[in-house]
């Protein structure tokens, strides 16, 4: 028996609308074994597999996390997985060539996260805890190896005619590279702070080995919306973004027995001594930056920094006016000292500039393309399940849709 599985499993993940009745049961129609929830091109795949998830999560809290949401969530996460990893298969990609694949991406992925920010290059059900960072990782280098992330000249025109009327100034423009070395813990956005304390306060409810994995993804998500806050075309729309994770984030922790909503003390007693160590960072960085060692494509780990470093075309005035003083001094190639804007030691090297007026496609057309690229990652794992369901047929258990309702 065949379910529509946008309708049983990924279509649940992503709405609140009832899943419809599952059909009777008729042993005689199903290819899956009793002792399995699906079997995915011809490979069983276990109920133990199922049962091993949830129970990594079932440690924390009376009630174990054992809800539907977190059900569908992992069994979602299974079937995904095993549809990437016969589809690297079929693409003639071994183990040893999709780790090489997905090593090569990595500097794409954070560039397109920089860009436009995690949320709009990942959809909600492709998340933490039931995927991995490495999970989307390999998901993501499948993609492109199918070719849904290509795009041509036409597609980058015409991202640029989307936005060229928000392109006209009447101040110079700058392209820049901004390295930030951040001492404090601060968005200032109050649902965006709100939700990072609270989601690293709720880690303490999941089992130890996730942790580590939660709370980078947390630093992740903090950063992508910290840089957000100087983009004008995200700032204005980063509470309700940042309120509707939480939303989302708030019932899928109570099943792990944490109480979203218990407020968080701001503690900021140890900013004097971060200030310090941070400046003393944002200094090498500098000395670094003034050498172009090519730091704008170095990930913040790499550089034992908070936030990404960012290369963006702007105005003086989008600029914390410290460092657009700084900026207007230079020349083409030279940096600025290191200016502390209230939360981080800013260092920043001006690359080109432009006369005010309309800034040229040419100026931005790596992000154009980028803009283009990180739209069509979305939408191609959005519909993964879908699309390699058509190569590699999913034919679930008749008893699915109440394996997925637990007891």
């Amino acid at each position: 028996m065949r379910h529509s599985l946008a309708l049983v499993l990924l279509f649940a993940c992503r709405s609140t609308t009832p899943v419809a009745s599952p059909e009777p049961y008729d042993p005689g129609d199903s290819g899956v074994p009793d002792d399995a929830i699906a079997r995915i091109g011809g490979v069983v795949l276990p109920r133990a597999a199922f049962d091993d998830a949830l129970a990594s999560f079932a440690r924390s809290g009376p009630r174990g996390g054992d809800d539907s949401g977190l059900r569908r969530r992992i069994a979602a996460a299974l079937v995904t997985k095993e549809l990437v990893r016969q589809e690297a298969t079929a693409l003639g990609l071994s183990e040893a060539s999709l780790s090489a694949r997905v090593a090569d991406m990595a500097p794409t992925l954070d560039r397109l996260e920089r860009l436009v920010g995690r949320a709009q290059m990942v959809p909600p059900w492709m998340t933490p805890p039931t995927f991995a960072e490495q999970d989307v990782a390999r998901a993501a280098a499948v993609v492109e190896a199918r070719g849904a992330m290509a795009i041509d000249d036409a597609a980058v025109t015409a991202e640029y005619n989307r936005h060229k009327s928000a392109w006209i100034s009447d101040e110079p423009w700058y392209r820049v590279v901004t390295i930030r070395v951040r001492y404090d813990d601060g968005i200032g956005i109050a649902a965006c702070d709100q939700y990072v304390a609270r989601y690293r306060r709720c880690t303490e409810k999941f089992p130890k080995a996730a942790r580590p994995g939660l709370l980078k993804a947390v630093e992740r998500q903090a950063s992508i919306w910290r840089a957000a806050t100087e983009d004008p075309d995200r700032a204005d729309t980063l509470e309700a973004e940042c309120s509707g994770v939480a939303e989302t984030t708030a019932r899928e922790m109570e099943s792990m027995q944490c109480d979203w909503q218990t407020e968080i003390p701001d503690d900021r007693r140890a900013i004097a001594s971060a200030r310090k160590t941070a400046r003393a960072t944002a200094e090498s960085l500098r000395r670094r930056l003034v050498k172009d060692e090519g730091l704008a494509n170095a990930t913040a780990d790499e550089l034992g920094i908070r936030d990404l470093p960012r290369t963006e075309v702007l105005i003086p005035s989008a600029l914390p006016p410290k460092v657009a003083r700084a900026v207007d001094r230079l020349a083409p190639g030279r940096v600025t000292p290191t200016i502390d804007d209230g939360h981080a030691w800013v260092v920043t090297r001006l690359v080109a500039h432009w006369p005010p007026g309309t800034l040229p496609a040419e100026a931005r057309h790596e992000e154009l393309a980028d803009r283009v690229r990180a739209r069509k990652l979305f939408a191609a794992l959005n519909d993964i399940v879908d699309d390699l369901g058509k190569t590699h047929p999913i034919e679930l258990h008749p008893a699915f849709d109440n394996v997925l309702e637990g007891p």
